[in-house]
């Protein structure tokens, strides 16, 4: 047995005319190398503790009542919403009509624009 630089047992192991040092601790890692591990057998899977939740069942009516009401009420809003809307639109329309009213219809429209071109002439 020899010593390394740091201290450790070194075996010296001839092969032909090769010096191989090996290590005490390097030897255990060649040992354990060269032996075959064996394969561990194969794991079933564990039965579960806990037994499967039952499928699942129809909605409580106070669910199905609450779903509706909130339904409906969005529906409204946008109903209510669009009533707005279209009343605005309606006030628009109407401004537009009695604007169209108080405009002159026929020679009285152009009258004034005919009497403009002829003193220009």
């Amino acid at each position: 047995i020899m010593r390394d630089y740091g201290g450790n047992a070194v075996n010296e192991q001839k092969e032909g005319e090769d010096a191989k040092f090996i290590s005490a601790g390097d030897q255990n890692t060649v040992h354990n190398l060269s032996r075959r591990s064996e394969t561990p057998p194969p794991q079933e899977p564990e039965a579960d503790a806990v037994p499967p939740s039952p499928p699942p069942g129809e909605p409580s009516k106070l669910a199905v009542a609450l779903a509706s009401l909130t339904d409906l009420t969005a529906r409204i809003e946008f109903q209510y919403a669009r009533h707005l809307l279209m009343g605005k639109e309606h006030e628009i329309i109407k401004a537009k009509i009695e604007t169209l009213k108080s405009l002159p219809v026929g020679i009285e429209a152009v009258r004034e624009d005919l009497k403009q071109m002829e003193q220009e002439d």
